[in-house]
């Protein structure tokens, strides 16, 4: 054989050699990482951090009749928020999920529900907790009214529609010219709807509605609805969310 020849088949050896010993390399390199990424994840640790704001509960909306809208406090330092709803079965609060807004829409089966909310911040493998900041609770979702939205019929009058009520006799609708002053019951209606006439054109008005249930002699309410906030001057439908 030739020594050129030999010289060529000994390069040939040596990067083969070098292309084996690359990809172990590589192969050990990539076991290494995700062993260690591993455990670096196994061995963050929770620790309450007293001077962590926890954070309340703010409000409970049903949305629908099976999913409620739960908004908290905003906790300017925190990563995110850890939320619990109580669970009826077991007694005691079940995990919802990490969350990184202070708001979370939630999809329930039932008619009374609690939450309570806690914030955290990350720092190393360390997890930092608040207390569990105070609990809120909604009842009666069932009875809750949902889908509350107008209609503009003419420039003094509007057509309010609202989701049925499951067993509701029928719904009370009330009105206010400002959304947290005292509510003027306007009718009791069978139907989820209502025309509100001899309006001002141009005037804001807020109008709220609750379904009651008669048994006997005997009368009991759902709660209000979201207001919603409605004008007779244009031909348009606006829902209580966008109203929001």
């Amino acid at each position: 054989m030739s020594e050129k020849r030999m010289k060529n088949k000994n390069r040939i050896i040596l990067i083969g050699i070098a292309a084996v010993l690359l990809v172990a390399l590589v192969v050990v390199y990539f076991a290494v990482f995700r062993k260690k990424a591993k455990v670096a994840f196994t061995e963050i640790t929770e620790q309450i951090n007293t001077d962590l704001m926890a954070p309340k509960v703010l409000s409970i909306v049903p949305i629908t009749n099976t999913s409620l809208l739960v908004e908290w406090e905003n906790v300017e330092q925190a990563d995110g928020y850890q939320l619990y709803l109580m669970d009826d079965t077991t007694g005691s609060y079940r995990f919802i999920g990490d969350i990184h807004e202070n708001r979370k829409l939630c999809l329930v089966e039932g008619d009374d529900f609690k939450f309570k909310v806690r914030a955290y911040y990350v720092f190393g493998n360390v997890r930092y907790i608040s207390e569990f900041g105070e609990e809120n609770k909604i009842e009666n979702v069932t009875k809750f009214i949902t889908g509350l939205e107008y209609e503009v019929l003419s420039e003094n009058s509007i057509f309010l529609k609202w989701n049925k009520v499951s067993e509701a006799t029928g719904y009370q609708v009330y009105r206010c010219p400002t959304i947290d002053g005292e509510y003027v019951l306007l009718d009791a209606v069978k139907k989820n709807s209502r025309t509100c006439s001899a309006l001002t054109e141009g005037k804001v008005y807020y109008f709220k509605v609750r379904s009651f249930f008669e048994d006997g002699d005997d009368i009991t309410y759902g709660d209000f609805s979201v207001p919603i906030r409605a004008v007779a001057s244009h031909y348009s439908i606006v829902s209580s969310e966008e109203s929001k």
